[in-house]
């Protein structure tokens, strides 16, 4: 009878709503004016939610048994809801901010969901290689423009890290002809080959 419960479109569809639910109430939390009025109302509904969720995976586990733990998905909802568990005190106010992973419980209530996220996982090692190569030819070149403008420009290229972070910007073409390219090269006049050849090859290969 619990498996059959638990296992039943319009329990699964109550979770759903619980989920949407606590987004919501979650993101209502964020605004002081509302919390300064309401705050006791939602912060019971997030305890009475965090509640229901503490009961739903306890059935799981008492119908599915060692077979819930083998489940990925499933270890990923007990994972989310453990996280809500724990007192959210002065040390561990991180946790408060955590408990929008709930949210996320909504890919494995969802088949759909759970589909698109195969998907996404499975193509997951080709893009690794494809991050590597990308991450070689930003690295590379950062530590380029370091050697070339850290003494003029080092605002911009003053360290490596900079350096990288002023490259992801022109990458994303934003405000990198006036904002950074040309004042470069107002100091340096060969700076527009370094630009170019950056600008050719990130933006082609990206």
């Amino acid at each position: 009878m619990i498996k059959q419960f638990v296992e039943a479109r319009y329990f699964q569809h109550f979770i759903t709503f619980l989920i949407i639910f606590n987004g919501i109430t979650i993101g209502m939390a964020t605004s002081r004016d509302i919390m300064a009025e309401y705050g006791l109302l939602i912060n019971s509904l997030d305890y009475m939610i965090v509640a229901l969720f503490t009961i739903e995976i306890s059935l799981r586990i008492y119908v599915h048994r060692l077979q819930f733990f083998k489940d990925p998905w499933s270890l990923f909802d007990f994972f989310v809801v453990s996280i809500s568990l724990i007192p959210a005190n002065d040390g561990l106010s991180i946790l408060r901010v955590l408990r929008v992973l709930r949210l996320f419980r909504l890919l494995t209530i969802v088949p759909q969901m759970r589909l698109i996220i195969s998907a996404i996982l499975s193509v997951i090692p080709g893009m690794a290689s494809v991050s590597l190569v990308l991450l070689l030819f930003f690295y590379i070149f950062a530590i380029i423009a370091t050697n070339l403008f850290s003494i003029t420009f080092p605002q911009w290229f003053g360290t490596l890290g900079e350096s990288m972070y002023t490259l992801f910007q022109i990458m994303r073409l934003e405000s990198w002809s006036m904002g950074i390219a040309r004042p470069v090269m107002e100091v340096n006049s060969y700076a527009w080959i370094f630009f170019v050849i950056y600008i050719l090859i990130g933006n082609y290969s990206a």
